[in-house]
């Protein structure tokens, strides 16, 4: 039995338009249709002439032309076969209505893009469907060539221009009345370039440059976008910071421009409606580009002849060449010939020539060349291929010539070898001669062949030669054979130990802990030094002890006649001897000089010192003097030793005061107004300085002068004494004595 596929659905249509209606059902065997219409069968040859020329049944398909309302009702689609009949049903509907925009008015307002196109609907609800007439500003439209009306009654404009803006209003009409609607169009400009770049720009290399690009869109609403492309590539300034925006939004800058930042620029200035681009090309002038293809030809020992291919010259005229070289000896570009204005031109291939001298002989070279213009200096060129140098004489002498030192009896000769590359062949050696100075003999020549390449060779002179000078110069060889001589130098013998005894030597005290030890000056010439006096050797030992396990040695460099022995034990006797020494040793040593050392320092301080002012720039200062024991020398007297407080005591200044009988007081003067000093007090002795007092005094001058005693004594109070230019007050507190 047939079941549909397609059903039929209901259908409302407008009075005199035309209606197509499908039905469709599946079964087997093959189905037949047939139209019924409120359950009649439709016969067409039935209806009147007017009617059977708008009906046309085409088996599942039923189509009515221009219907009317007469053609109202419920119409079915059966499909049959032998097995049965099933119905598909739907109700036809016809309306007639006036038009009407009250569902779909045009929008208040609408927009077009500048040379592109837009359609304007116009969808009244009318039944039948109605006429359509467009005015533009309540004038009509002439419909032709750009502006059409469509056949549904849209408005169709392609392209838009700008006298399109204006107010449009679509009216529809059928035989049951009319309506309208009205919208206005708006008119948006594509962009409009107002300032770009000219069609070529120059640079420099190192410089800056700004590239010009501004649009103008004549509407708010729309929002303008910059894009710059270099060479078809879009710019992305996050990741390439040479370029930047410019003084105005849509401006390039480029600065630190190279020879890579050359080439065209284009400006694309987007819209939401359509987009315009500018085009420059940037020139970039800078340095020559690096030469190309440099060879080499005709190399002897120190001379060549290199050409080259030029590379761009990027804008500038090439003015000089700098040409440079290295070397299996060294590995670092050396320039060779710089700023190179002369040269060949070779006429069959135009490649400069350039004529090399003062090469290293017997080297591997590599060259390259760079290229300068009025902008500056190029890249090098790639190196070129390795090219030999012949082999040539050494060309220099040994530098650094020396020597002096060594065994008694030896001439010891040294110099600087000659590096690899002044070699000049595949080995070296040297020849060394020498001779007495201040002598008419011949030099005498020594060849050190076998042993090639050393900087010292020593010399058998005989040990009656010892600390004598001598003219020495040397020499270097190749296979080829031998180069210059280096100038003459004088160099001494070795030395031998001196032969002299210092006499008259003498230790006295300098204090508890030092000896003070003399003796006579030597006489200073050759057979008693043999050689040059370094110094002397003074050794001491204590009385009591063994002078050669126990001795200590103190060395004096240098030619007084004098050395001050330190870190003795007070009141102890000392040895002392005294030796001269030179570089081969010591000489004899002088009979030893029994002395001793003054007994100890005051070993306690001054105590009770206290100060008062005297004037804007003076204290007094006074103490409790010292009484020295037994083991101590006897106190000659005191100092009062005092320095700014923002300084070091090493830069203290000392007041003495000699014993006299008199009362423990000095003046220190020359004190500056209104700054901090600390002062400290000590006894003195032929044993040396004692301990000083303590604590710190810490005192400053000014109008009413301030003294502070640093301490840890608990408070107490003392009185006033009434001053000339002040009142002096003691206070003391727990941790400072103020003096106001």
């Amino acid at each position: 039995k047939p079941e549909f596929t397609i059903p039929l659905e209901h259908k409302i249509v407008d009075k005199g338009s035309d209606m197509l209606w499908t039905c469709e059902a599946f079964g087997k065997p093959d189905v037949t249709y047939t139209w019924l219409k409120n359950g009649n069968i439709l016969r067409i040859e039935s209806f009147d002439s007017d009617d059977a020329n708008r009906y046309r049944i085409y088996e599942n398909i039923l189509s009515i032309n221009n219907v009317m309302e007469r053609d109202e009702g419920m119409y079915q689609c059966k499909a049959s076969n032998h097995l049965g009949s099933s119905y598909s049903s739907g109700q036809l509907r016809v309306i007639t209505m006036k038009p009407s925009f009250t569902k779909y008015p045009l929008n208040n307002e609408m927009f077009a893009a500048e040379g592109g196109n837009i359609t304007i609907p116009c969808r009244p609800e009318a039944a039948p469907f109605p006429e359509f007439t467009w005015k533009r500003n309540n004038f009509g439209l002439n419909l032709a060539g750009r502006i059409r009306m469509l056949a549904n009654g849209y408005l169709h404009i392609n392209p838009v221009r700008r006298e399109d803006e204006g107010r449009y209003t679509c009216i529809a009409k059928n035989q049951y009345g009319s309506d309208y609607t009205e919208g206005l169009l708006i008119v948006l400009s594509l962009p409009r370039m107002v300032d770009s770049p000219n069609p070529r720009v120059k640079a420099v290399v190192n410089g800056s440059a700004e590239l010009p690009c501004q649009a103008y869109v004549g509407s708010e609403m729309l929002d303008l976008a910059y894009i710059w492309l270099q060479n078809g590539l879009r710019i992305d300034m996050e990741k390439q910071p040479q370029f930047s925006v410019g003084k105005l939004p849509g401006y390039l800058r480029i600065e630190n421009i190279t020879l890579a930042e050359a080439g065209v620029y284009h400006c694309i200035v987007k819209t939401a409606i359509g987009r315009i681009s500018k085009s420059t090309e940037l020139v970039v002038f800078g340095p020559p580009g690096a030469p190309g293809a440099v060879l080499a030809e005709d190399l002897t020992a120190t001379s060549g002849t290199i050409h080259w291919s030029d590379g761009s010259a990027n804008g500038d005229l090439i003015k000089a060449y700098t040409i440079e070289g290295r070397t299996n000896h060294n590995s670092t570009w050396l320039i060779l010939k710089e700023n190179v204005e002369k040269y060949r031109n070779r006429p069959e291939n135009g490649r400069r020539e350039v004529e090399l001298f003062n090469l290293s002989p017997w080297s591997i070279y590599s060259f390259r060349v760079s290229a300068i213009n009025s902008l500056g200096k190029g890249e090098p060129s790639q190196p070129s291929p390795l090219y030999n140098t012949e082999k040539d004489v050494p060309h220099v002498a040994p530098s650094n010539v020396g020597g002096g030192g060594g065994k008694t009896g030896s001439l010891t000769i040294t110099w600087d070898p000659l590096p690899p590359q002044e070699w000049n062949a595949p080995e070296i050696w040297y020849n060394v001669s020498y001779k007495p100075a201040n002598s008419d003999i011949k030099f005498q020549e020594i060849s050190l062949k076998n042993r090639h390449n050393i900087g010292l060779h020593v010399i058998n002179v005989g040990e009656d030669n010892y600390y004598k000078p001598y003219l020495v110069k040397v020499q270097a060889i190749n296979s080829l054979g031998p180069g210059p001589y280096s100038n003459e130098v004088e160099v001494y013998s070795a030395e031998n130990m001196p032969q002299v005894t210092p006499s008259q030597v003498y230790g006295l005290a300098y204090n508890s802990t030092a000896v003070n030890v003399t003796w006579a000056p030597l006489e200073l010439n050759r057979e008693k030094i043999r050689g040059k006096l370094i110094g002397y050797r003074i050794k001491y030992w204590q009385n009591g002890k063994d002078h050669e396990i126990d001795s200590l040695i103190l060395l004096k460099r240098g030619l007084e006649n004098w050395g001050l022995i330190v870190g003795l034990q007070p009141n102890t006797e000392y040895y002392v001897a005294v030796m001269a020494y030179n570089d081969a040793g010591s000489g004899i040593e002088s009979e030893p000089f029994l002395s001793r050392t003054f007994k100890a320092a005051p070993l306690r301080p001054p105590t009770n010192v206290e100060m008062k002012p005297i004037s804007p720039t003076s204290i007094s200062v006074s103490w409790r003097g010292v009484l020295p024991s037994s083991e101590e020398e006897p106190i000659r007297g005191y100092k009062v030793r005092y320095w700014e407080s923002d300084q070091d005591m090493t830069s203290a200044k000392e007041v003495e005061r000699y014993l006299d009988g008199n009362d423990l007081e000095v003046i220190v003067s020359g004190l500056s107004y209104g700054k901090a000093y600390k002062l400290r007090v000590l006894a003195f002795s032929n044993g040396g300085d004692g301990k000083m007092s303590s604590p710190v005094l810490e005192f400053r001058i000014g109008e009413e002068t301030a003294l502070h005693r640093i301490a840890s004594m608990a408070s107490v109070f003392h009185s006033s004494v009434p001053l000339n230019f002040g009142i002096i007050l003691f206070v003391f507190f727990r941790t400072r004595m103020i003096l106001v």
